[in-house]
Protein backbone atom coordinates (compact mmCIF):
# COMPACT_ATOMS: atom_id res chain seq x y z
CA UNK A 1 0.00 0.00 0.00
CA UNK A 2 2.83 2.37 0.86
CA UNK A 3 4.56 1.67 -2.48
CA UNK A 4 1.29 2.17 -4.35
CA UNK A 5 0.68 5.44 -2.54
CA UNK A 6 4.17 6.72 -3.36
CA UNK A 7 3.70 5.73 -7.01
CA UNK A 8 0.36 7.53 -7.23
CA UNK A 9 1.88 10.61 -5.56
CA UNK A 10 4.77 10.63 -8.06
CA UNK A 11 2.35 10.32 -10.98
CA UNK A 12 0.34 13.22 -9.59
CA UNK A 13 3.39 15.44 -9.02
CA UNK A 14 5.01 14.68 -12.39
CA UNK A 15 1.88 14.51 -14.49
CA UNK A 16 -0.80 16.73 -12.99
CA UNK A 17 0.49 19.12 -10.31
CA UNK A 18 1.29 22.36 -12.25
CA UNK A 19 4.48 23.48 -10.40
CA UNK A 20 6.19 20.11 -10.84
CA UNK A 21 4.42 18.65 -13.90
CA UNK A 22 6.83 17.47 -16.59
CA UNK A 23 5.80 19.14 -19.85
CA UNK A 24 6.90 18.18 -23.34
CA UNK A 25 9.16 21.22 -23.47
CA UNK A 26 10.81 20.35 -20.16
CA UNK A 27 11.58 16.86 -21.40
CA UNK A 28 12.94 18.19 -24.69
CA UNK A 29 15.05 20.79 -22.89
CA UNK A 30 16.44 18.22 -20.45
CA UNK A 31 17.35 15.71 -23.15
CA UNK A 32 18.83 18.38 -25.42
CA UNK A 33 21.16 19.88 -22.83
CA UNK A 34 22.76 16.67 -21.62
CA UNK A 35 25.90 15.09 -23.04
CA UNK A 36 25.23 11.87 -25.03
CA UNK A 37 26.12 8.68 -23.13
CA UNK A 38 29.61 7.19 -23.80
CA UNK A 39 28.34 4.12 -25.71
CA UNK A 40 27.11 6.45 -28.49
CA UNK A 41 30.74 7.23 -29.40
CA UNK A 42 30.61 10.95 -28.64
CA UNK A 43 33.84 12.23 -30.27
CA UNK A 44 36.40 13.92 -28.07
CA UNK A 45 36.19 17.69 -28.47
CA UNK A 46 32.66 17.64 -29.89
CA UNK A 47 29.96 19.93 -28.54
CA UNK A 48 26.20 19.40 -28.40
CA UNK A 49 24.34 21.69 -30.79
CA UNK A 50 21.48 22.41 -28.40
CA UNK A 51 19.14 24.40 -30.72
CA UNK A 52 19.30 21.78 -33.48
CA UNK A 53 18.99 18.94 -30.97
CA UNK A 54 15.83 20.54 -29.56
CA UNK A 55 14.45 20.90 -33.08
CA UNK A 56 15.20 17.24 -33.85
CA UNK A 57 13.66 15.99 -30.60
CA UNK A 58 10.53 18.08 -31.08
CA UNK A 59 10.06 16.47 -34.50
CA UNK A 60 10.57 13.01 -33.03
CA UNK A 61 8.10 13.76 -30.25
CA UNK A 62 5.46 14.70 -32.82
CA UNK A 63 6.14 11.49 -34.73
CA UNK A 64 6.00 9.50 -31.49
CA UNK A 65 2.54 10.83 -30.64
CA UNK A 66 1.04 9.86 -33.99
CA UNK A 67 2.85 6.51 -34.20
CA UNK A 68 1.83 5.67 -30.63
CA UNK A 69 -1.81 6.51 -31.35
CA UNK A 70 -1.66 4.35 -34.47
CA UNK A 71 -0.23 1.44 -32.47
CA UNK A 72 -3.01 1.69 -29.86
CA UNK A 73 -5.67 1.89 -32.57
CA UNK A 74 -4.36 -1.15 -34.46
CA UNK A 75 -3.84 -3.18 -31.26
CA UNK A 76 -7.36 -2.49 -29.97
CA UNK A 77 -8.74 -3.21 -33.43
CA UNK A 78 -7.25 -6.70 -33.37
CA UNK A 79 -8.97 -7.23 -30.01
CA UNK A 80 -12.29 -6.23 -31.56
CA UNK A 81 -12.44 -2.79 -29.91
CA UNK A 82 -13.39 -0.04 -32.35
CA UNK A 83 -11.58 3.30 -32.05
CA UNK A 84 -11.16 6.32 -34.29
CA UNK A 85 -8.11 5.97 -36.52
CA UNK A 86 -5.55 8.75 -35.88
CA UNK A 87 -4.51 8.69 -39.54
CA UNK A 88 -6.07 7.46 -42.79
CA UNK A 89 -5.16 3.80 -43.51
CA UNK A 90 -2.23 3.15 -45.84
CA UNK A 91 -3.40 0.60 -48.43
CA UNK A 92 0.19 -0.61 -48.89
CA UNK A 93 0.70 -1.42 -45.20
CA UNK A 94 0.43 -4.99 -43.87
CA UNK A 95 -2.72 -6.02 -42.04
CA UNK A 96 -3.62 -7.66 -38.73
CA UNK A 97 -1.06 -8.52 -36.09
CA UNK A 98 1.73 -8.04 -38.62
CA UNK A 99 0.76 -4.36 -38.77
CA UNK A 100 0.69 -4.19 -34.95
CA UNK A 101 4.21 -5.64 -34.87
CA UNK A 102 5.40 -3.11 -37.43
CA UNK A 103 3.77 -0.29 -35.41
CA UNK A 104 5.51 -1.53 -32.26
CA UNK A 105 8.94 -1.57 -33.95
CA UNK A 106 8.36 1.92 -35.38
CA UNK A 107 7.30 3.33 -32.01
CA UNK A 108 10.31 1.68 -30.36
CA UNK A 109 12.79 3.10 -32.87
CA UNK A 110 11.21 6.57 -32.65
CA UNK A 111 11.30 6.49 -28.84
CA UNK A 112 14.97 5.44 -28.84
CA UNK A 113 15.82 8.27 -31.20
CA UNK A 114 13.78 10.82 -29.26
CA UNK A 115 15.55 9.82 -26.05
CA UNK A 116 19.06 9.19 -27.32
CA UNK A 117 19.81 11.28 -30.42
CA UNK A 118 21.90 14.43 -30.15
CA UNK A 119 23.09 16.85 -32.83
CA UNK A 120 26.76 17.70 -32.32
CA UNK A 121 29.38 20.01 -33.82
CA UNK A 122 32.68 18.29 -34.55
CA UNK A 123 35.61 19.39 -36.74
CA UNK A 124 33.48 21.80 -38.74
CA UNK A 125 30.70 19.26 -39.34
CA UNK A 126 27.24 18.88 -37.92
CA UNK A 127 26.66 15.24 -36.96
CA UNK A 128 23.70 13.29 -35.63
CA UNK A 129 24.67 10.80 -32.92
CA UNK A 130 22.51 7.92 -31.74
CA UNK A 131 20.16 7.20 -34.64
CA UNK A 132 18.89 3.64 -34.86
CA UNK A 133 20.62 1.70 -37.60
CA UNK A 134 18.25 0.01 -40.04
CA UNK A 135 20.90 -2.28 -41.51
CA UNK A 136 19.81 -5.19 -39.34
CA UNK A 137 22.64 -4.90 -36.84
CA UNK A 138 20.56 -3.21 -34.17
CA UNK A 139 23.45 -0.85 -33.44
CA UNK A 140 23.59 2.91 -33.48
CA UNK A 141 25.46 4.99 -36.00
CA UNK A 142 26.86 8.46 -36.57
CA UNK A 143 26.08 10.04 -39.94
CA UNK A 144 26.97 13.53 -41.19
CA UNK A 145 24.04 15.80 -41.96
CA UNK A 146 23.74 19.47 -42.76
CA UNK A 147 21.39 20.80 -40.11
CA UNK A 148 22.08 24.36 -41.23
CA UNK A 149 20.55 23.83 -44.67
CA UNK A 150 16.77 24.25 -44.71
CA UNK A 151 16.37 21.33 -47.15
CA UNK A 152 19.31 19.04 -46.45
CA UNK A 153 18.48 18.88 -42.74
CA UNK A 154 15.67 16.56 -43.88
CA UNK A 155 18.10 14.27 -45.73
CA UNK A 156 17.35 11.20 -43.63
CA UNK A 157 13.64 11.38 -44.43
CA UNK A 158 14.38 12.27 -48.05
CA UNK A 159 16.62 9.23 -48.46
CA UNK A 160 14.09 6.97 -46.74
CA UNK A 161 11.36 8.06 -49.18
CA UNK A 162 13.82 7.88 -52.07
CA UNK A 163 14.52 4.22 -51.32
CA UNK A 164 10.85 3.44 -50.67
CA UNK A 165 9.60 4.85 -53.98
CA UNK A 166 12.77 4.30 -56.04
CA UNK A 167 13.20 8.02 -56.71
CA UNK A 168 16.33 10.12 -57.06
CA UNK A 169 16.61 11.91 -53.68
CA UNK A 170 17.50 15.06 -55.62
CA UNK A 171 13.95 15.17 -57.05
CA UNK A 172 12.43 15.08 -53.56
CA UNK A 173 14.87 17.71 -52.27
CA UNK A 174 14.16 19.94 -55.26
CA UNK A 175 10.42 19.72 -54.67
CA UNK A 176 10.86 20.62 -51.00
CA UNK A 177 12.88 23.73 -51.91
CA UNK A 178 10.43 24.76 -54.60
CA UNK A 179 7.31 24.13 -52.52
CA UNK A 180 8.22 25.40 -49.05
CA UNK A 181 11.92 26.28 -48.88
CA UNK A 182 12.24 23.57 -46.24
CA UNK A 183 9.67 25.04 -43.82
CA UNK A 184 7.68 22.19 -42.19
CA UNK A 185 5.07 24.67 -40.92
CA UNK A 186 4.36 26.30 -44.29
CA UNK A 187 0.68 26.74 -45.16
CA UNK A 188 -0.26 28.14 -48.58
CA UNK A 189 -3.16 30.55 -49.19
CA UNK A 190 -5.16 27.63 -50.66
CA UNK A 191 -4.43 25.34 -47.68
CA UNK A 192 -1.48 23.25 -48.91
CA UNK A 193 0.49 21.97 -45.92
CA UNK A 194 4.10 21.46 -44.94
CA UNK A 195 7.39 20.73 -46.67
CA UNK A 196 5.91 19.36 -49.90
CA UNK A 197 2.71 21.42 -49.74
CA UNK A 198 0.19 18.59 -49.66
CA UNK A 199 -3.47 19.48 -49.93
CA UNK A 200 -5.51 17.89 -47.09
CA UNK A 201 -7.46 15.73 -49.56
CA UNK A 202 -4.23 14.50 -51.17
CA UNK A 203 -2.73 13.69 -47.77
CA UNK A 204 -5.85 11.70 -46.83
CA UNK A 205 -5.75 9.74 -50.09
CA UNK A 206 -2.08 8.90 -49.48
CA UNK A 207 -2.68 7.93 -45.83
CA UNK A 208 -0.26 10.45 -44.33
CA UNK A 209 -0.41 13.18 -41.70
CA UNK A 210 0.75 16.32 -43.57
CA UNK A 211 1.72 18.07 -40.32
CA UNK A 212 4.36 15.43 -39.58
CA UNK A 213 7.52 16.29 -41.60
CA UNK A 214 8.55 12.69 -42.29
CA UNK A 215 5.06 11.72 -43.41
CA UNK A 216 4.73 14.89 -45.47
CA UNK A 217 7.92 13.98 -47.35
CA UNK A 218 6.70 10.40 -47.74
CA UNK A 219 3.38 11.63 -49.12
CA UNK A 220 4.97 14.09 -51.54
CA UNK A 221 7.43 11.47 -52.78
CA UNK A 222 4.63 8.96 -53.24
CA UNK A 223 2.54 11.52 -55.13
CA UNK A 224 5.31 12.46 -57.57
CA UNK A 225 6.04 8.75 -58.07
CA UNK A 226 2.37 8.22 -59.00
CA UNK A 227 2.56 11.06 -61.54
CA UNK A 228 5.82 9.74 -63.02
CA UNK A 229 4.25 6.33 -63.50
CA UNK A 230 1.12 7.89 -64.93
CA UNK A 231 2.67 10.31 -67.41
CA UNK A 232 6.07 8.73 -68.05
CA UNK A 233 8.33 11.79 -67.84
CA UNK A 234 9.47 14.30 -65.24
CA UNK A 235 8.12 17.42 -66.98
CA UNK A 236 4.55 16.12 -67.12
CA UNK A 237 4.82 14.68 -63.59
CA UNK A 238 5.93 18.06 -62.24
CA UNK A 239 3.10 19.79 -64.10
CA UNK A 240 0.65 17.34 -62.50
CA UNK A 241 2.17 17.96 -59.07
CA UNK A 242 1.73 21.71 -59.48
CA UNK A 243 -1.47 22.10 -61.50
CA UNK A 244 -3.16 18.73 -61.08
CA UNK A 245 -3.28 15.62 -63.30
CA UNK A 246 -6.37 16.90 -65.11
CA UNK A 247 -4.47 19.89 -66.48
CA UNK A 248 -1.84 17.54 -67.89
CA UNK A 249 -4.40 15.23 -69.45
CA UNK A 250 -6.14 18.07 -71.28
CA UNK A 251 -2.89 19.90 -72.09
CA UNK A 252 -3.93 23.19 -70.51
CA UNK A 253 -0.98 23.24 -68.09
CA UNK A 254 1.20 24.58 -70.92
CA UNK A 255 -0.87 27.79 -70.93
CA UNK A 256 -0.36 28.40 -67.19
CA UNK A 257 2.64 30.71 -66.46
CA UNK A 258 3.05 29.47 -62.88
CA UNK A 259 3.22 25.84 -63.95
CA UNK A 260 5.52 26.60 -66.89
CA UNK A 261 7.89 28.33 -64.47
CA UNK A 262 7.55 25.37 -62.06
CA UNK A 263 8.55 22.73 -64.63
CA UNK A 264 11.50 24.91 -65.68
CA UNK A 265 12.82 25.69 -62.21
CA UNK A 266 12.48 22.32 -60.45
CA UNK A 267 14.83 20.45 -62.86
CA UNK A 268 17.47 23.12 -62.19
CA UNK A 269 17.09 22.41 -58.50
CA UNK A 270 17.31 18.67 -59.20
CA UNK A 271 20.71 19.23 -60.84
CA UNK A 272 21.82 21.26 -57.81
CA UNK A 273 20.89 18.49 -55.37
CA UNK A 274 22.31 15.73 -57.57
CA UNK A 275 25.68 17.47 -57.26
CA UNK A 276 25.31 17.85 -53.50
CA UNK A 277 24.41 14.17 -53.06
CA UNK A 278 27.35 13.05 -55.19
CA UNK A 279 29.65 15.25 -53.12
CA UNK A 280 28.28 13.73 -49.91
CA UNK A 281 28.86 10.20 -51.25
CA UNK A 282 32.47 11.02 -52.08
CA UNK A 283 33.01 12.37 -48.56
CA UNK A 284 31.59 9.15 -47.13
CA UNK A 285 33.73 6.98 -49.43
CA UNK A 286 36.89 8.82 -48.43
CA UNK A 287 36.11 8.27 -44.75
CA UNK A 288 35.79 4.54 -45.27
Amino acid sequence: MIVTGIALLMIFLLGYFPPTRITDQRVVNFLSNRKPPPFLHFPKGAKVDVPHTKQFKQQKLTQLRFKGAELVHDFLGELGIKTVAPLPPDPRAPKGWKKVGLDFNTVGDTLVEFWGVSIISYQGQTLVVGEVSHNGSGTTQTEPIDMNDMVLRWQKDIEASSAKYKLDPAIIAALIEQESGGDPDAISPVGAIGLMQLMPSTARSLGVNPYDPAQNIDGGAHYIEIQLNRFGNLEAALAAYNAGPGKVEDGTWATMPETMNYVTNVPRLVTKYEQLWQKAKKVQANKH
